[in-house]
Order: structure tokens, then C-alpha cells, then sequence
């Protein structure tokens, strides 16, 4: 019977361990700082204008390496946009460079 029940729970976290990696997005866009001071924040903006605040300790290196650069960024959504000035926020987990659109 414990065998079954561990075979059960070794199952139900390899089932919602696959379920999250799923969900991962991937976004392209350019890196900026985005408003002033004390509510400036680390964006990507895509080559449609869309604008997402990047949230995470890649989103620190990204702003220290990156900025004005074209990357891919690959994560989740953290937050919904909630309006104008306040973009929906994506956690980076891993992101790459890549060329700009042309």
C-alpha cells in the first residue's frame, strides 16, 4: 500500500512538474528603462509597441548587459496589465540575444 501511494505522488509531481514547463511563453522585444524615479522599471517592448515590465534576477541582468538590445526572453506571466502605465510584469528565466526585426 506504500508503494502505491509513493508511485502516486512520484506520478502527481512529474504530472504538474510537466504541466508547469508547459506554460512557459517566450516574448522578443527591445530592453529599456521605462519612467522616472522612484517608479522606474526594467521593460521589453515588443515590435508591436506592447510593453511588459520584467520582473526576476535574469530581468537584473538583462538591465546591467542589455539594454537597447534586441533579446528573447522565456518565462511566465506574473501579473495581468492593469491599465494604462502599468504593464503586465513577466518573470525571466532564462532569455537569449537575437537580431532585430527587420
Amino acid at each position: 500500500m506504500k508503494r502505491v501511494r509513493a508511485a502516486a505522488i512520484v506520478a502527481l509531481l512529474l504530472l504538474t512538474g510537466g504541466i508547469v514547463m508547459a506554460c512557459e511563453e517566450s516574448l522578443d522585444g527591445r530592453v529599456s528603462v521605462v519612467g522616472n524615479e522612484p517608479f522606474a522599471y526594467l521593460a521589453l517592448t515588443t515590435e508591436e509597441g506592447r510593453q511588459v515590465a520584467l520582473a526576476g534576477e535574469k530581468a537584473e541582468e538583462l538591465g546591467a548587459e542589455y539594454q537597447g538590445r534586441w533579446v528573447r526572453v522565456y518565462g511566465s506571466i506574473e501579473q495581468e496589465e492593469r491599465g494604462p502605465g502599468r504593464p503586465a510584469r513577466f518573470s525571466v528565466e532564462r532569455f537569449e540575444a537575437i537580431e532585430p526585426p527587420r
